[in-house]
């Protein structure tokens, strides 16, 4: 825990600095990232309860939907729409069912 004479440190500011000019920058390429329809792993993949419309990955960080089943992982076009600001919850494109993307279990709750 830093003491109060550790805050007025020219180098605790010029860190402080720093670490706030690398976030503005990691979010200005996470925006880039999803101008271009990559995947910056910010959530869990969603699929759909109903119809099984599922999103996945491709081998350069494309996100795509497929339809369960298909052996060719075709990419439907399609794209699952944010219903809130965390993420947590989308509107499948293809039937209109709501989908609640679940965080993954930490191995700490799968040794439980």
């Amino acid at each position: 825990m830093a003491r109060k004479n550790d805050l007025k440190d020219p180098k605790y500011d010029a860190f402080v600095s720093s670490m706030l000019e690398v976030a503005e920058r990691y979010k200005k390429i996470q925006e880039q990232q999803c101008a271009l329809g990559l995947f910056s792993y910010d959530r869990e993949l969603v699929k759909c309860h109903v119809c099984k419309l599922s999103e996945d990955i491709n081998f350069i960080g494309k996100l795509f939907t497929y339809r369960y089943g298909d052996i060719e992982f075709k990419d439907t076009g399609l794209q699952f729409i944010s219903l809130d600001e965390k993420n947590e919850c989308f509107k499948c494109p293809d039937c209109g069912a709501e989908c609640l993307v679940l965080p993954e279990p930490s191995l700490k709750e799968e040794n439980t």
